[in-house]
């Protein structure tokens, strides 16, 4: 039989990380990228939301937009294709 315990702060959220790197590192602009329903606050927070294609119906309505696949590499390829240096 196999256990596991997880510790974390309940004042810890995705959310919160959003909020601490705009206020400690003062970034102009945050893109969040998600799948679940616990990723809508930080997409709330962020400048810009991008779900993957296989993303629950509510994150999917709620985004900015839409990327491939976790099984197509989505996220990296947005981010290849954003930071695509010619």
């Amino acid at each position: 039989e196999l256990w596991y315990l997880e510790v974390f702060s309940s004042a810890a959220s995705k959310e919160h990380g959003v909020r601490f790197l705009r206020d400690k590192f003062g970034f102009d602009r945050i893109t969040a990228f998600g799948d679940n329903t616990n990723d809508i606050p930080m997409f709330r927070a962020a400048d810009k939301s991008v779900a993957v294609k296989n993303a629950c119906k509510e994150v999917l309505e709620c985004c900015d937009q839409v990327t491939g696949t976790n099984e197509e590499n989505g996220v990296a390829e947005y981010l290849l294709k954003t930071f695509e240096r010619n």
